[in-house]
């Protein structure tokens, strides 16, 4: 169990080094012939997340639970569990919304998780925010709402925090810029 926590992706940007311990062998490098052969290990590890563990950057703020089996070798690593947000936000679209589901599943290759989040825009007399599923490596986002409406409808109350009506031109730069933010790199599937 990891009792607590603070991962700080945003302290993690450039100035990064490895320390001098650490030798770095490319792929198709010559090995000194006295170099060692390497060592072969296998994985199984079970950690489950404790009451502080916190995570924080490119917009995300929050609280983390849940229980994630590793096995394998380090280069293919499986991962069997899942993590999941609590008490979470994420700065985004100009607004911060508060995560309502945020849960991630692993079933197989750790860099493939399933995903399953909901954010919404807190305050407003209805439900507006970002749906995401799909995998990590396949993202799909979409807009949410509760009542149901029109994509256009939701986006101005995701983003303006009111239905459409007559928006000026800085309105409708915010709105371009936040629907290119929220699909971009996503093709229609």
């Amino acid at each position: 169990t990891v009792d607590g926590a603070y991962i700080d992706f945003d302290g993690l940007r450039g100035g990064r080094s490895l320390p001098n311990d650490v030798v770095v062998t490319r792929a198709g490098a010559q090995r000194k012939a006295s170099a060692a052969a390497p060592v072969d290990v296998t994985l199984d590890v079970q950690g489950s997340l404790g009451r502080r563990f916190y995570i924080e950057g490119a917009g995300l703020e929050a609280r983390l639970a849940g229980d994630v089996s590793l096995s394998g070798r380090p280069s293919q690593l499986r991962a069997e569990g899942s993590v999941r947000a609590v008490d979470g936000v994420f700065a985004g679209y100009g607004q911060r919304l508060r995560i309502e589901r945020g849960i991630v599943t692993f079933q197989g290759p750790i860099d493939i998780p399933s995903l399953n989040v909901l954010a919404v825009h807190a305050g407003l007399p209805v439900e507006v925010g970002v749906a995401i599923s799909g995998t990590a490596q396949r993202p799909y986002v979409r807009l949410h709402s509760d009542p149901s409406m029109s994509d256009t409808e939701k986006l101005n109350w995701l983003v303006l925090g009111r239905p459409p009506g007559a928006s000026d031109g800085n309105d409708r730069a915010m709105l371009s810029a936040a629907a290119s933010a929220l699909f971009a790199g996503q093709a229609d599937s």
